[in-house]
């Protein structure tokens, strides 16, 4: 209905990416120096009808990706590259996340690389728990714009509520203005 979430009735089609789509994949890794000396992990994972493939890079130092990007020793880059999907024309295409914890969870429009200027235009959920006084804090952060076929379009963020406590649906929602998608690139930091 173009209102940029999920509503119900609104799902058009579906993949399952868990198991059935990576189980016993191949996972290429390839180890290269840094300009600085350290050591970057790259990694490969593509599902079996290479509909998407998972690129995480994994830096022992600070590393710039990019202009707006720099990816600190304590985080993952994980690319998620959709190749082709077949979506009906002008639907927008979104990715389920499942997420089960015990501990406190809060959404943030701006993450802590963006607020600490090593990202622009992120948003994060964070998850902290652990002693009041040193908790630790696990997060899950996303541009809130992807790349379809080399332009931007919007990405929105969509929680299900009414699931058992401790347990979460997050949605990514990629808007394709009504265009078509032929491939999606999308950049979450774990």
């Amino acid at each position: 209905n173009r209102n940029n979430r999920l509503d119900d009735g609104e799902k058009v089609g579906s993949v399952t990416l868990g198991n059935s789509a990576f189980g016993d994949v191949n996972v290429t890794h390839i180890e290269l120096p840094n300009a600085d000396g350290g050591r970057v992990h790259y990694l490969n994972i593509t599902s079996r009808t290479g509909l998407v493939s998972l690129n995480l890079t994994v830096a022992e130092r600070f590393m710039r990706l990019s202009p707006v990007r720099i990816l600190t020793p304590m985080e993952v880059k994980m690319d998620i590259v959709v190749n082709r999907p077949v979506v009906q024309a002008g639907a927008n295409l979104g990715i389920e996340f499942r997420m089960e914890t015990e501990e406190e969870v809060t959404y943030a429009d701006r993450s802590w690389d963006d607020l600490n200027g090593f990202a622009v235009g992120d948003a994060a959920m964070n998850v902290t728990g652990g002693p009041p006084g040193s908790p630790a804090i696990v997060f899950f952060s996303w541009a809130k714009s992807a790349t379809v076929d080399g332009r931007d379009i919007p990405v929105a963020l969509m929680s299900s509520t009414g699931l058992e406590a401790g347990e979460y649906e997050l949605y990514l929602l990629y808007l394709s203005g009504g265009q078509s998608i032929g491939q999606l690139v999308h950049d979450p930091t774990i």
